[in-house]
């Protein structure tokens, strides 16, 4: 201001006190009571209105939050059941399959065990054909001699 050579009218300077019309140390009259104080009333409305939309809006959003999540844990339990269902199917798969592995491991056995005893009866065979063989081998070589000896024998 000092620059452009602006004066200072309504500010005070430093050099010059305040002048008072009354006693300085006296406040000035209010008229805060009584039925001409009006206040700010319009101030106070736009006040209480924007609170009111702030408390209309966070309703609104508690609302939609509340029927988000139960959407969202009705849909949490559906998967959570068909998960469930899916892992107790897997599971009953499982044990069915262990026992059918069982049986059938069961039934190998057996018929190991059976193919083994039926080895054994062959070996036996074998061997018995191969004594039966032995002692009657002597008859092939010996019968023509034997049977004109018989001959000789009946006349």
């Amino acid at each position: 201001y000092k620059k452009n050579k602006i004066e200072l009218s309504l500010a005070e300077t430093a050099d010059a006190p305040p002048q008072y019309s009354v006693d300085k140390d006296k406040a000035p009259e209010t008229s805060w009571s009584g039925a001409k104080y009006g206040g700010r009333k319009s101030e106070t409305k736009g006040v209480v209105a924007i609170v009111e939309m702030l408390i209309e809006e966070l309703d609104k959003e508690i609302k939609t939050a509340k029927a988000d999540d139960a959407a969202a844990q009705e849909q949490y339990e559906k998967e959570r059941d068909a998960m469930k269902a899916s892992l107790d199917a897997q599971v009953a798969t499982k044990l069915a399959k262990e026992k059918e592995l069982n049986d059938t491991e069961g039934k190998l056995a057996d018929t190991e065990e059976h193919k083994s005893s039926k080895q054994a009866d062959l070996d036996a065979e074998k061997n018995l054909k191969d004594s039966i063989y032995s002692d009657c081998a002597w008859v092939a070589t010996h019968f023509d001699s034997r049977r004109e000896k018989r001959k000789a024998e009946m006349d």
